[in-house]
């Protein structure tokens, strides 16, 4: 965790935002495997903040994806669920294989959010 936490600081004093993204993405996803969702939302919460261009936006909803996961870990279904549909709305536009994955993680009407 150390060196990606020494990755992220060095793309951010060098302005790689998409590459400080996808450390925070990577950084959140050893969190979540460590059984540790609170440090996984706080540290997943970084990245989508850093993609917004077009050139990005594949990368935000893997970011949303994984803060969706810690966030639904933490008890936060609501906030989980806002990050898989916005995921999954940039997955389609983008028409991404990862749709129909983050499909499935959000309620089918009946009111309920899957586990994970």
């Amino acid at each position: 965790m150390r060196q990606l936490e020494q990755a992220a600081a060095t793309y951010q004093d060098s302005r790689q935002c998409l590459w400080e993204a996808m450390t925070y993405w990577r950084m959140a996803n050893a969190c979540l495997a460590a059984g540790r969702p609170a440090q996984a939302a706080r540290t997943g919460r970084r990245g989508p903040r850093l993609l917004h261009g077009p050139n990005g936006q594949w990368a935000r909803a893997n970011a949303l994806t994984v803060l969706g996961r810690a966030l639904r870990r933490t008890g936060h279904a609501d906030r989980a669920r806002v990050c898989r549909q916005q995921a999954l709305e940039t997955y389609e536009a983008l028409g991404s294989p990862e749709a129909p994955a983050v499909r499935q993680l959000l309620p089918t009407g009946t009111g309920g959010l899957p586990a994970s």
